[in-house]
């Protein structure tokens, strides 16, 4: 399912749920080609560790009869003596050879675990959205997918809260694209350090972010949420020599069994919506509840 983009009269984009479609095919194609070098490596480890632990079983069983052909009787005929000198001769040099391989197998083993650390690293950091430093859009889609599981399989609810910042284009349009940048990372900051320790705040594009509140109500979520925008609101953020004041709006949904991320999404965004229709600077839930009203209580 596609969403589209709502518009109001000054033509300021209002809906968190952008145009294309929640999965990046970029992004989806890249995951599987990591996932599927990632278990090729595996694999690779397991075959180097089982030749290793060959190897090294087989030096073993070696020494253990070159110790043996050391102790037999020196009173051998010639024959005997020279093939018993052949024998530790072949002993010892398929003994030097495994070690050898050992050796090998060993840094061979190293190279494939620096392989998976440096796979691991570019994972983390194709989460990470690079002006703000905290999770993106790929980062969120998997998240809330992970959240739907867990509510489908435990019945433990969690919010989505969609925000938006108001008028920002005038920021672009007046401050240039290089302060905006300036304004989304204290946005960013702020969100951050507003959200508790098992919330999931994400950029979710353009000016607009997503948190996710497990195990939460609406009605519980909306606390955060308003300390969150009375924090921003009070913010200064200092562009161009004058201080400059930015609000956020924000729509709030409570997934319910049988959700889909699409639908979860699109409840949030009808939310935010009546919340930028409604004169901007508030946190709206689908049921209508204003997080300034539940802050009062």
């Amino acid at each position: 399912m596609i969403f589209w983009t709502y518009k109001i009269p000054d033509d300021e984009r209002v809906s968190a749920a952008v145009i294309q479609p929640n999965i990046n095919p970029y992004t989806e194609r890249k995951d599987r080609t990591d996932r599927q070098q990632e278990d090729l490596l595996l694999k690779l480890a397991s075959a180097v560790s089982s030749t290793q632990n060959a190897s090294g079983e087989a030096n073993t069983a070696f020494r253990s009869a070159r110790d043996a052909m050391d102790k037999i009787d020196l009173t051998l005929s010639a024959d005997l003596a020279e093939a018993r000198a052949i024998l530790v001769r072949e002993i010892d040099r398929v003994v030097r050879s495994n070690a050898a391989l050992h050796a090998e197998l060993n840094a061979a083993n190293q190279g494939i675990a620096e392989q998976r650390r440096q796979i691991e690293e570019l994972r983390v950091q194709a989460r990470i959205d690079a002006l703000t430093g905290i999770p993106n859009r790929a980062s969120f889609n998997e998240r809330l997918d992970e959240f739907i599981g867990h509510l489908e399989r435990t019945s433990l609810v969690f919010t989505l809260m969609l925000l938006d910042i108001d008028h920002f284009k005038r920021i672009n349009d007046t401050h240039g694209h290089v302060n905006g940048d300036r304004i989304l990372r204290g946005v960013a900051e702020k969100i951050s350090a507003a959200v508790r320790a098992n919330d999931f705040a994400a950029r979710y594009g353009g000016e607009e972010f997503a948190v996710i509140f497990p195990g939460t109500t609406q009605h519980e979520a909306m606390a955060v949420a308003e300390r969150m925008r009375q924090e921003i609101a009070k913010t200064n953020f200092r562009l161009d020599g004058e201080n400059i004041k930015m609000t956020l709006s924000g729509g709030m949904a409570e997934c319910e069994k049988g959700m889909s991320a699409d639908r979860i999404v699109s409840v949030a965004d009808g939310a935010l919506y009546q919340a930028k229709k409604g004169g901007r600077n508030q946190i709206l839930g689908a049921d209508g509840a204003d997080s300034r009203d539940v802050a009062r209580l």
